[in-house]
């Protein structure tokens, strides 16, 4: 560990704070290319767990007799589902209101208290609302939806992120066929927003239209609890705290990723970094 800094406002000063540091780093850095053995057994010893980083089942991760949220039902319901729309014939045309119409039976099924909207008012409440000019297209001209998927006009928007989530929440995408026919995907990115994109999908099957659901497998397996979930202090991983609060015994079957030696480089690396020190160029061979 580095020592303190000697006041309160070098911790706010970066250049005080590097003076104050780099000698420190230099001196334990030396120190441990002087001994790399005594030095990697040493930072095993002493990092905690709750800053490496690892997986574990994910359903280790789940309150003690926690259902899984996907049932077996619904497990065949969706494979089923997925299998009808690959096999569907493409659409030979596509219009705005007609891509409206899918998206608000894919709605309905994930949120059935809109039932009774209209699928606009449907997509304005659920959608990311980023449409790049999809609700401006005339409602029934195919034409014209074909025209302006095809100009890319809509590039940097998300007109087909039907659930806004973060990254992405759930994704009901148009895609031509080679036959000038029109064909659905649909993904997730959003665990949260796994389960609903399973009732989509099974809505699409139940509806005879022409989809893929991408990622299927991964989603199923989260649902399942049978996936591995990240451990780890970083963003969007699982802290070994929270961990211990839901399922302490599930520390132990975490699989600990090594943990990060040091080596001295090699020859080739330090004439490398030789080559580049003296030319600013880096060195290729």
């Amino acid at each position: 560990m580095i020592e303190r800094p000697s006041n309160h406002l070098m911790a706010w000063e970066p250049e005080a704070l590097w003076t104050s540091a780099l000698p420190q780093l230099t001196c334990r850095l030396k120190a441990a290319i002087e001994n790399p053995d005594v030095f990697n057994r040493r930072v095993r010893r002493l990092i905690p767990l709750g800053a490496r980083t690892g997986r574990v089942v994910r359903k280790r991760t789940w309150p003690k007799r926690t259902r899984t949220p996907l049932s077996r039902i619904e497990l065949a319901r969706l494979e089923s589902a997925c299998a009808r729309g690959e096999r569907a014939n493409s659409w030979d045309s596509l219009t705005s209101d007609k891509y409206l119409e899918i998206v608000g039976r894919a709605y309905d099924a994930a949120y059935p208290d809109m039932r009774n909207l209209a699928a606009r008012e449907k997509h304005s409440l659920k959608a990311d609302g980023r449409h790049g000019g999809l609700l401006d297209l005339p409602v029934q001209d195919a034409r014209a939806f074909r025209d302006w998927y095809m100009s890319k006009t809509w590039s940097g928007t998300h007109p087909w992120e039907i659930v806004f989530g973060h990254p992405h929440g759930v994704m009901l995408s148009p895609v031509p066929d080679p036959d000038a026919g029109w064909r659905f995907h649909l993904s997730v990115d959003s665990a949260g927003m796994y389960l609903h994109a399973v009732k989509m999908a099974i809505a699409l099957g139940d509806g005879s239209a022409p989809f893929m659901f991408d990622g299927k497998d991964r989603v199923v397996s989260a649902l399942l609890g049978a996936d591995l979930v990240e451990v780890g202090p970083f963003y969007d991983q699982l802290s070994l705290a929270d961990l211990r609060d839901v399922r302490p015994e599930a520390v132990d079957r975490v699989e600990w990723d090594p943990v990060v030696e040091i080596h001295p480089i090699t020859v080739m690396q330090r004439d490398r970094v030789s080559h580049v020190l003296r030319t600013g160029l880096p060195n290729l061979s």
